[in-house]
């Protein structure tokens, strides 16, 4: 995986009080050879030996919106089998804007507790969680390397075949928590991230700044979407419930050898909701995949998810379901961008941030223009 090396660290007060009050890092700089250590004993990795070395490189820039990864190659003052030779440290965005919107989304208290409760019963495969400093006022995960797999791109786009194998693995996963207990139990996970909120208000700042993304048609359907805000958002409340990761996007899959249980890794579970289960296919292939290559694909991935959910023993949700519901999560997928526009109008308009900006936007209204999306409207 390709990422900026760090020199050097910076050398800083141990934050560390104890093995049982370890304080998570808010910056690269503060992961030190000793508070590695006193994580790898408390995750049981190590027992005797100590981390005496811990090169980092940054994994996440420009990638992440919610949070900064970084990998470190370690080194031992003595051998022990089970120490890992390489971790990933993931911790809050310094950004203050997007902090704040991690902090309202609970968005690591949300991921800690996916990996913790989850995790193990999802049928795919997922980094291993090692260690996670899960109370305030920080948070962090101290996870499995997966830099032998390649970081997708969600600015050059990603290949229809691997959008195929995302869809059935978030089939597989969604149909063990369809409309049951086991989804019931996790009453820590919401059921809307509330992106519709304030719709009319962030439209029209939205408009300024970034309606020259747009086409004239996804003007029209935002400006349409106006009257009928609520009754998309109050249709989605009453869909059939399961695990969504709700940020399905290239930026968060890891591609590995073809053929494995690696050939893609879903990762960044910072806002999984239990809500309507073909969103997460939707905004894939509306906001991963390039237009051309999209248009004309859309229905051959969906049935592909939607094989996968009958597979998994899903009953009582039709293929004609599966197509109402696409329309709803393509109407959805635009309001993320509207939502979430400002936190980045006095960011650089240049680099990947912006690069990556203009495509979530331009894709995503494109889909729901090329498909359609407004028919179901009732009005």
């Amino acid at each position: 995986m390709s990422g900026r090396r760090i020199e050097s660290l910076d050398c800083h007060q141990q934050r560390i009080l104890s093995p049982n009050m370890i304080v998570a890092p808010q910056a690269i700089r503060e992961i030190t050879s000793d508070w590695l250590t006193v994580v790898l004993k408390s995750a049981d990795l190590i027992r005797s030996s100590k981390v005496v070395g811990a090169v980092p490189t940054v994994l996440s820039e420009n990638r992440g919106f919610l949070s900064v990864v970084a990998k470190f190659a370690l080194s031992y003052d003595e051998p022990e089998p089970t120490a890992p030779n390489t971790v990933v440290v993931k911790m809050e965005t310094p950004d203050p804007e997007l902090h704040m919107i991690g902090d309202e989304k609970h968005a690591f208290e949300r991921e800690i507790k996916f990996y913790q409760e989850v995790g193990q019963r999802t049928g795919i495969r997922l980094p291993s969680v090692y260690f996670a400093v899960d109370q305030p006022p920080h948070f962090c995960l101290v996870m499995e390397d997966f830099s032998h797999c390649e970081p997708g791109d969600q600015v050059a786009g990603m290949p229809l075949d691997l959008v195929g194998t995302a869809a059935q693995m978030m089939g597989t996963l969604q149909a063990r928590f369809w409309n049951n207990e086991a989804l019931e139990l996790l009453n820590w996970m919401p059921t809307s991230n509330r992106i519709e909120a304030d719709y009319e208000e962030n439209w029209t700042s939205f408009k300024k700044h970034y309606g020259h993304f747009i086409e004239k048609g996804g003007i029209e359907l935002g400006d349409h979407l106006l009257s009928y805000i609520d009754w998309v958002f109050e249709e989605i409340e009453h869909r059939p419930k399961t695990i969504t990761h709700n940020d399905l996007r290239e930026d968060n899959l890891l591609f590995g050898k073809a053929g494995t249980n690696e050939e893609v890794i879903i990762i960044d579970w910072q806002l999984a909701t239990r809500s309507m289960g073909v969103f997460d296919i939707t905004r894939l292939i509306s906001g991963s995949t390039l237009p051309d290559l999209r248009r004309g694909h859309e229905i051959e991935i969906l049935r592909i998810w939607y094989d996968s959910l009958i597979r998994g023993g899903v009953e009582g949700y039709s293929w004609e379901d599966a197509r109402y519901d696409l329309h709803l999560a393509l109407l959805e997928c635009i309001c993320y961008p509207i939502k979430f526009h400002t936190a980045f109008i006095d960011k650089p308009h240049e680099g990947r941030g912006y690069q990556l900006t203009e495509a979530i936007i331009r894709r995503h209204f494109a889909s729901a223009v090329d498909l359609n999306a407004a028919e179901i409207l009732p009005g």
